[in-house]
């Protein structure tokens, strides 16, 4: 089971080594893809990756997640940019990034979270930004 922020890709009657190639495959594939997504879809992949990365990856993996958020820090959009930046300073200051992370804020010394404390914040649901209730008409005159 692999959970983001707009769909649940279930892989039943697979074993480990089964969901794991699959797991790897899709990551791949969002890799390859990344380039030609739209911002929003830009933005779904940065946080799936680092959900993937608060869990147990591979190596294999983890250096194609790595690689989707280093995409998304050079992004040109400010908000792929900044989410992407954000998510991969708490994931470099809790598990530390191995790849990809030479212009990664150093943590410092004895300022580190916690796994759990990223996971809290990555794995948490929270409402779509554009749910701030809106102003009838009759309530601004």
């Amino acid at each position: 089971l692999v959970p983001t922020s707009t769909f649940v890709l279930t892989i039943p009657n697979f074993d480990n080594q089964a969901r794991n190639k699959t797991r790897l495959e899709l990551v791949r594939l969002i890799a390859r893809a990344y380039p030609s997504l739209e911002p929003v879809e830009k933005l779904q992949s940065i946080h799936f990756v680092s959900k993937l990365l608060v869990s147990s990856v591979s190596p294999k993996e983890a250096a194609v997640c790595e690689h989707v958020l280093s995409l998304g820090r050079a992004e040109v959009q400010p908000d792929v940019r900044d989410r992407a930046r954000m998510e991969s300073n708490l994931l470099h200051t809790s598990r530390g990034l191995q790849y990809d992370a030479d212009n990664l804020a150093i943590a410092v010394t004895g300022k580190t979270l916690a796994v759990d404390q990223v996971k809290k914040v990555l794995l948490s649901s929270r409402p779509p930004s554009s749910s701030l209730p809106l102003l009838d008409e009759q309530e601004v005159d």
